[in-house]
């Protein structure tokens, strides 16, 4: 894991290099979040813009960044952040990853990306409440333009709540049209729909593909079907560690899948869907009351949950990859759960975005064999 958090550092410093300009937003200053937003899009400069712990109203439309320059640079917006000193944005605590709050008041969409090509965007440690769109994502919509076939983004979602929003179609995440997308260790609970899903994430032609691992996607409502549905058309998809469970009629569907290659491995998922025939491997997935502790919006899992230490690691988490890694091997599950808790405990990683502290009970110690 040393090799890993060293390889993760550097990769960092790479992706976001020192031409970057940093903002730090504090004090719940909805205005100063969107000028922020504003002056990144257009600078042709990486941006990191850290939010402080607080609560964010939307200021008269939802936050927005929609990128003019196809040259622009990257873009991570990351919540969590505390002060020391003068500095209100100085250190990014575990027990602080899930207090700063985007707020749509119920009126407006949280957050709305629209990116150039060739451009990663990161977006962590942010509570998605309370958004309402007309259209798709409530709580975030990211995409990059139809008109960029072979689009080179990379979207990375780790580590965020989506709670409380709502939309005709994905109530709480909406995702289009990037080469690469992480959406990991995230917790989607209580969106509505008013026709249907609760993510919705669009795998476009002549793309890298999809990673969708360790998200606990729960009790979600809908007119049709309230929970993720992956939208394939030649690509590749792994569907890893996720609980998804009492969402509305179907918790994972899988639309038009074309052709492409997809792996769907170590998941607890309640009700399942599908379209196409291009599934490459379809292993250790079962269907079981999940045991949670049950706090509010705690999903931990118990020690007699059949999650804990039943999530699948990479093998290159273990061991160096040789190159070039192929596509099923190539994601990592993130250092921390989403409460900030070490991912990888008991020599293993649990189902879900969030890692229990327990060994697995005996009953499933050796899987379900």
């Amino acid at each position: 894991m040393k090799i890993f958090n060293i390889i993760t550092m550097i990769l960092v410093c790479i992706s976001f290099n020192s031409r970057a300009e940093v903002f730090c937003i504090a004090n719940g200053n909805s205005q100063e979040l969107q000028a922020a937003l504003t002056t990144a899009q257009d600078n042709n400069q990486d941006n990191v813009i850290k939010i402080a712990i607080g609560e964010y109203e939307t200021p008269n439309n939802n936050f927005s960044y929609s990128q003019s320059n196809l040259q622009n640079g990257n873009l991570e917006i990351t919540g969590g952040w505390s002060a020391v000193g003068n500095d209100p944005c100085a250190e990014q605590l575990p027990e602080n990853t899930l207090n700063t709050i985007l707020d749509g008041q119920s009126q407006n969409r949280v957050l709305r990306i629209f990116t150039s090509n060739d451009t990663q965007v990161k977006i962590s440690n942010l509570i998605f409440v309370n958004g309402k769109a007309t259209d798709m994502g409530g709580g975030l919509s990211i995409s990059t333009p139809f008109d960029i076939d072979t689009p080179a983004t990379t979207f990375t979602i780790e580590n965020n709540l989506f709670v409380s929003n709502e939309a005709q179609f994905a109530a709480g995440v909406h995702i289009e049209n990037a080469n690469k997308i992480h959406m990991q260790n995230n917790l989607v609970v209580g969106n509505h729909a008013t026709v249907k899903n609760s993510v919705l994430v669009f795998v476009t032609e002549n793309t890298a593909g999809l990673y969708f691992t360790n998200n606990t996607v729960v009790n979600n409502t809908a007119d049709l079907a309230a929970g993720v549905a992956i939208r394939v058309a030649s690509s590749n998809v792994v569907i890893a560690n996720n609980l998804l469970w009492n969402n509305d009629n179907v918790d994972l569907k899988f639309d038009a899948v074309i052709k492409g290659s997809l792996y769907i491995e170590n998941n607890n998922i309640g009700v399942r869907a599908q379209t196409g025939s291009a599934i490459v491997s379809d292993l250790n997935n079962f269907s079981l009351p999940p045991r949670l502790e049950g706090g509010f919006l705690d999903f931990t899992p118990l020690a007699i949950s059949p999650l804990v230490n039943q999530g699948k690691v990479s093998p290159c988490v273990r061991i160096v990859c040789s190159k070039p890694i192929p596509f099923e091997d190539d994601w990592f599950p993130g250092e921390t759960d989403i409460f900030g808790n070490p991912r990888m405990q008991n020599g293993g990683i649990d189902i879900g975005a969030f890692e229990s502290p327990h060994e697995p009970d005996l009953i499933f110690m050796n899987g379900y064999e």
